[in-house]
């Protein structure tokens, strides 16, 4: 009997330890994911989505000795990711040839008059497979990451584990981005910076992705904090409970808030106001039914992020500035999106159409639109794009018609919601969503999020987890 209960005793630890070395691995991943410029180079990119599909399919290994595993429910997630798998297939559809000609974009028929007039040129509806290939590939990482933050989150502890840990490295890596900018470097890690090179930008190329980076970590301190300084029923206590872990965490965010002021980002400075304007009153919608919740959080937020878009594009901006030469881009976006509605233009085809396609008024090439929404539109067509957005949406959903369990996760849906805000408003000035190491955080925050509110599957056991408090 002993020498039973001794074998079971041991083989949990293994289990365990299994669990914890794959949230580990995780957890690192996502923490180094801004180190090498965002990941937003071809070689980091692929890195990062290659130990996250390899997270993927060990997960099943890490948890295969635990048996009073608690047991998700994944149909929170079936229709997000039943949308999300249909983007996918039509982006993939728009490299294939051999559809039907009407369908071909344009482009590919002069292309093949220009260099190939004696060869027939197979047509696509998308103008750069290489490129739509590799944005499938980035979004099955970000899909890959809020897909194992969900997982994780079946343990309270290492849901706050991750919330704590991005807290802590969003910390550092302000605090590397003020010490550079204070000494005058003007360098990212050992190289010598080539734009932006008198704001701050971390270890981040773009002030305005870093910005956007910097206002996710002050959002997961402000979490942490105000966890640390409520009580077992969620009343904010901080004179009595106000300790020097809690200090340490505002000072982090202190830290965060400096560096995205010496960013000089407005856009970034704006979308984390408005987190961070959002967060108390999601707190306050926890005392609603859920219905009610879900009704006035998704009215509010599609409030902010459609005032924001409309004051973007119809305010007069003055002539010569940054702004009014992307209101031109905008305009200019626009109208590519109504000569292909429905089809677009091949998901990473962005950069080609404004090489080729550019009017006289746009004398710069873009590489991005500077409006996520505008250029998912334009590159997907505007069903893919919507559907996509739904995607997220009904994650969001998900977060805000879910029962409250304990105070702690309404204090987790706030931090998921405004957070969802802050990329949200960002997308409308700018592309911070584009960048790696920015998705793959709000995909860990929005899945560990989702995680925690999702109810347990039918015949899962009701118990609590090895390890879990």
């Amino acid at each position: 009997m002993a020498v039973g209960s001794s074998s079971g005793v041991m083989g949990s630890v293994a289990a365990m330890g299994a669990r914890h070395i794959h949230f580990r691995l995780f957890a690192g991943i996502l923490l180094l994911a801004p180190l090498p410029l965002g990941s937003n180079r071809p070689v980091t990119w692929t890195l990062l989505a290659l130990l996250v599909g390899l997270l993927c399919l060990t997960w099943p290994l890490a948890v295969r000795r635990e048996r009073d595993m608690p047991v998700l429910s994944v149909r929170p997630l079936a229709l997000p990711l039943a949308l999300f798998g249909s983007v996918l297939a039509w982006a993939l559809i728009q490299t294939l040839p051999g559809l039907p000609a009407d369908w071909h974009h344009p482009l590919w028929q002069a292309v093949a008059e220009a260099l190939a007039p004696d060869r027939a040129v197979a047509g696509r509806i998308g103008l750069s497979p290489s490129a739509a290939v590799t944005g499938i590939l980035r979004l099955l990482c970000y899909a890959g990451v809020l897909w194992l933050a969900y997982l994780h989150a079946g343990s309270r502890r290492q849901a706050w584990r991750l919330v704590d840990l991005l807290a802590m490295a969003g910390a550092a890596y302000a605090l590397y981005g003020l010490c550079i900018q204070i000494t005058g470097a003007r360098s990212i890690l050992w190289m010598e910076k080539w734009a932006y090179q008198d704001v701050l930008t971390s270890t981040f190329v773009n002030r305005n992705s870093y910005a956007t980076f910097a206002g996710l970590g002050i959002l997961c301190a402000l979490t942490v904090v105000v966890r640390r300084l409520s009580d077992e029923e969620g009343v904010i206590r901080p004179l009595r409970r106000f300790d020097r872990t809690a200090g340490l965490y505002a000072l982090g965010g202190l830290t965060m808030v400096l560096a995205l002021a010496a960013t000089e980002s407005r856009g970034g400075m704006l979308a984390t106001a408005a987190g961070l304007a959002a967060y108390p009153v999601l707190l306050l919608l926890a005392r609603l039914r859920p219905r009610q919740r879900l009704m006035l959080g998704l009215a509010l937020g599609l409030a902010a992020v459609g005032l924001i878009t409309v004051l973007t594009a119809i305010v007069p901006a003055p002539p010569g500035g940054d702004i009014a030469d992307r209101q031109r881009l905008y305009h200019f976006v626009a109208g590519l999106i109504a000569e292909r509605p429905w089809l677009g233009h091949g998901l990473g085809s962005f950069p080609a159409i404004m090489a080729m396609a550019r009017t006289a008024d746009i004398p710069q090439v873009w590489t991005e639109a500077h409006q996520t929404y505008l250029e998912l539109a334009l590159e997907l067509g505007i069903p893919a794009a919507c559907l996509l957005l739904l995607a997220i949406l009904l994650l969001v959903a998900h977060c805000l018609r879910a029962d409250d369990r304990r105070p702690s996760d309404r204090l987790l849906r706030a931090l998921a919601l405004s957070a969802t805000l802050l990329v949200a408003v960002h997308a409308t000035v700018d592309f911070s969503m584009q960048i790696p190491a920015v998705a793959v955080t709000w995909a860990a925050i929005m899945g560990t999020v989702a995680g925690r509110q999702a109810p347990r599957a039918a015949g899962g056991t009701p118990v609590r987890m090895v390890g879990q408090p």
